[in-house]
C-alpha cells in the first residue's frame, strides 16, 4: 500500500483554508494531538499550550481525567497503538502505555534528535521508548526523504498486528 494516495484521499476530506478565510484557532502540536485523541476542542479541558518536559510534573501534559481514544478502542475490542512522538505530559500515569495503548514506540517529549545524539535527560535527548522501556533507534538517522520515515517501521507494525491478531472483538 502506498502512503500518498492515502494522503490524498485524507486531504479531499478534510477542510481547508484559503488565506483570506484562516480558522481562528492558533495550531499548536501538543493542543492539536489533544484535540485528535479526546474529540473534543482542547480549550474546554485547558489544554491550549504545549506543556514543558517535566517528568516530576504532574500538571503538564493531557488531563489525566480525559478519556482519550484507546480508551474507547478497548471498549470496543481492539487493540491500539502509538508510534511516533507523544509531546503529552512525561509523568509516569501521563505515558502512552499508561494512558491505554498496547503497543508504543517512540519519544515522549516534543522532540527527539535522531542522529548523533547522546541520552540524558533533557527533552530532545531522553531515550526513545517501545513499551515503556528505553530501546535503541530502528535505524541509524531519518533517510533525506522525509516521507520514507514510516518505512523502517513497517515489519514491526505489521509483526505487531498479525502477533495480536488486532481483528475487533479479539484482545488475545
Amino acid at each position: 500500500m502506498r502512503l500518498l494516495p492515502l494522503l490524498a484521499l485524507l486531504s479531499a476530506c478534510v477542510a481547508s483554508f484559503a488565506a483570506d478565510r484562516k480558522p481562528n484557532i492558533l495550531v499548536f502540536c501538543s493542543p492539536t494531538r489533544a484535540g485528535l485523541l479526546t474529540g473534543r476542542y482542547q480549550q474546554r479541558f485547558g489544554h491550549e499550550n504545549n506543556p514543558v518536559y517535566n517528568p516530576a510534573d504532574a500538571t503538564a501534559g493531557l488531563p489525566l481525567t480525559e478519556k482519550i481514544l484507546p480508551q474507547f478502542m478497548h471498549e470496543a475490542g481492539y487493540k491500539t497503538g502509538w508510534i511516533g512522538k507523544w509531546h503529552l505530559g512525561a509523568t509516569p500515569a501521563h505515558t502512552p502505555w499508561a494512558r491505554g495503548f498496547d503497543e508504543t514506540y517512540g519519544f515522549i517529549g516534543g522532540g527527539h534528535v535522531y542522529s548523533d545524539w547522546q541520552i540524558n535527560e533533557k527533552e530532545y535527548n531522553v531515550p526513545l521508548t517501545r513499551n515503556g522501556q528505553p530501546t535503541a533507534p530502528l535505524f541509524d538517522a531519518i533517510p533525506t526523504d522525509p516521507g520514507c520515515f514510516i518505512w523502517p517501521l513497517t515489519p514491526l507494525i505489521r509483526r505487531t498486528c498479525r502477533r495480536r491478531n488486532a481483528k475487533p472483538n479479539s484482545r488475545t
